[in-house]
Formats: structure tokens, C-alpha cells, sequence
């Protein structure tokens, strides 16, 4: 699964598909064989069309912008608990403790607290032992986190399980079955994590963090930006997921 994972956020990055392009037009012309001149084009406008931050917009659009957000009024909730999908946690080198949260896992944990603190509604942490440290599960330390942002502990439920969102759900079905609850994660990770969760749980409502795009899509044309090559190469990989799973499932 891991193996597997890597290779595809391998050829989603932009960068590593324009070199895939330019080694292959590079051996076909050194056995002078047609096509060369033509895949040389593909791949410099392939380049230059992923390092616009408005075709990244164009991708993210979709993604980001097309989805529902929950109005999110206490006299109108009724969720019983609160989800919110694992991310990451480096537990390699030195640095300090925030620094090892990614900024998908922030963003989705600081979400949590501030739905958990403002309905008093308990938090589903999920997430197995995935992270570079085996004897680490990402469930305990996000739970540890959002005691830190004030959680109270009552109010979490740790079940350090699952490895995708499938399975996380899947770890956590016993307790949002026929349940309403509450989505806190990704932006581009929202529609995807509602139809796992929409198996088993009565009601879904969205609270999606982290956006790549602010939704607008007036057409401009800019220097090429590595963080445009980000952006695409997340969209890459959120539309990747979306297609397995809507094939898998």
C-alpha cells in the first residue's frame, strides 16, 4: 500500500511526468525514431501549463468550490460526533512539535477543536500505525494535540486505526452508523471522505480546511510557480482517488 502510494504521488507531480516525457523524446531521438519532435512540444507545454497558478485554479475548482458547506448553527445541529480523516506526523529529526504537523493535519485538527469546543460534540480521531516510527500511531498524537487546543478529553475518542479513508471509516462505522455527524477535513479530500462516510452515517456536514484555491476564475497569465505545481499535483492526485474509488466501490 505504501509502495503503491508513492509511485502514484510520484507521477502526479508535473515535474516528474515533463522529465518521464523529455527521457523518452531524448531515446526515441537517439534511435532516430519519429515522434520525438512532437513529444518535445507535449512536454514543454505540459510544463508550462501545470506551473500557471490559473490552470491550478481551473483543477482545484471542481475540487474546492463545488461541494456544499454546512451551516454549522447550534440551534441546527445535530450531529453526535465529529470526523476528522488522519493526515500525517513526522516523527523523524529534530525540530520543534508543531513543526511536525503538515499543514493538511493542522489545518483539519485546529478545524476539529473549534467544531468539538463550540457544540461539545466528541471527536473521532482515527489513523493506524503508518508514520516512519512503526511504534507510533498518528491517532494518539492527534488526539494528544487537540487536548492541547483545548479539547477536553471526555470529549475524544481515540482508534488508532485505518491507513485510508476507507479503512478509517470502516474503523469507526460502530459509532457513526445511522449517526449524524460532522466532516472536518481537506478541501480537496471533502466530497471523497462524504460518499465513505455517507455508507453508514444518516447525515454528513462539511467543515473543509485547507483550501489551495479561493474559488475565483477571472483569467490571468503569470511567471511559472513552483507552488502552482503543488497545487496541480494535489489536484492530480484527489482526482486519482475519486476515480478509484468511485470504480472500487
Amino acid at each position: 500500500m505504501v509502495i503503491t502510494k508513492s509511485i502514484v504521488i510520484a507521477f502526479t507531480n508535473p515535474l516528474m511526468m515533463f522529465s518521464v516525457l523529455v527521457l523518452v523524446a531524448c531515446l526515441l531521438q537517439r534511435l532516430q525514431k519519429k515522434g520525438y519532435r512532437l513529444l518535445y512540444r507535449i512536454a514543454f507545454i505540459y510544463i508550462f501549463l501545470t506551473s500557471q497558478p490559473y490552470f491550478a485554479d481551473l483543477l482545484l475548482y471542481p475540487l474546492e468550490h463545488t461541494i456544499t458547506v454546512s451551516e454549522l448553527k447550534s440551534e441546527a445541529i445535530d450531529a453526535e460526533f465529529i470526523v476528522v480523516p488522519a493526515c500525517y506526523y513526522f516523527t523523524e529529526g529534530q525540530m520543534t512539535e508543531i513543526s511536525r504537523w503538515p499543514p493538511c493535519a493542522l489545518q483539519r485538527l485546529v478545524g476539529a477543536s473549534e467544531v468539538s469546543r463550540a457544540f461539545n460534540i466528541p471527536t473521532l480521531v482515527t489513523g493506524g500505525y503508518f508514520l516512519n516510527d512503526k511504534n507510533v500511531s498518528y491517532a494518539e498524537k492527534a488526539a494528544s494535540f487537540l487536548v492541547s487546543l483545548g479539547v477536553s478529553k471526555d470529549n475524544i475518542i481515540t482508534i488508532p486505526e485505518g491507513t485510508t479513508t476507507v479503512s478509517e471509516v470502516e474503523a469507526i462505522k460502530s459509532f457513526i452508523s445511522n449517526k449524524d455527524v460532522v466532516l472536518v477535513t481537506s478541501a480537496t479530500h471533502i466530497e471523497r471522505a462524504s460518499a465513505v462516510l455517507s455508507k453508514y452515517s444518516t447525515s454528513v456536514l462539511t467543515f473543509p480546511v485547507e483550501y489551495h484555491s479561493n474559488g475565483r476564475l477571472m483569467p490571468y497569465l503569470s511567471t511559472p510557480s513552483i507552488t502552482a505545481l503543488h497545487k496541480v499535483q494535489q489536484a492530480f492526485y484527489a482526482y486519482g482517488a475519486q476515480v478509484k474509488y468511485y470504480f472500487t466501490h
